[in-house]
C-alpha cells in the first residue's frame, strides 16, 4: 500500500494536481492506510482472543479485509476519474 501511495503522489506531482484534487487524493490515501491499520488491529485482537482456528474468527477477519478491499476499489476508481483528466491533457 505504501508503494502505491508513493507512486500516486509522484504521479500527482508530475501531472500538477490542483489543490482540491490533492486534498481528495491525500484523504483517500489516508483512509486506505487507516483501514489497513484497523484491519491489522482486528486480526491481531482476534488471534489473541482465540488462538486456535475458529470459523467465527475467520469470518471476522474476512469481513475486515473485505471492507479494506471495497474501499481500495472505490479509491482506485476515484483515482482513475481524477487522473484521467490530467492524462488527456498531457497527451494533447
Amino acid at each position: 500500500m505504501l508503494i502505491i501511495a508513493t507512486l500516486v503522489i509522484v504521479v500527482g506531482v508530475l501531472v500538477g494536481l490542483t489543490p482540491t484534487h490533492w486534498a481528495l487524493v491525500l484523504m483517500l490515501i489516508g483512509i486506505v492506510l487507516g483501514l489497513e491499520m484497523f484491519n491489522t488491529f482486528v486480526e491481531r485482537v482476534a488471534d489473541f482472543l482465540e488462538p486456535s482456528y475458529s470459523l467465527k474468527v475467520k469470518a471476522l477477519k474476512d469481513i475486515a479485509a473485505g471492507v479494506v478491499l471495497i474501499f481500495c476499489i472505490l479509491s482506485a476508481t476515484s483515482g482513475v476519474i481524477i487522473f484521467s483528466h490530467y492524462w488527456q491533457n498531457l497527451f494533447r
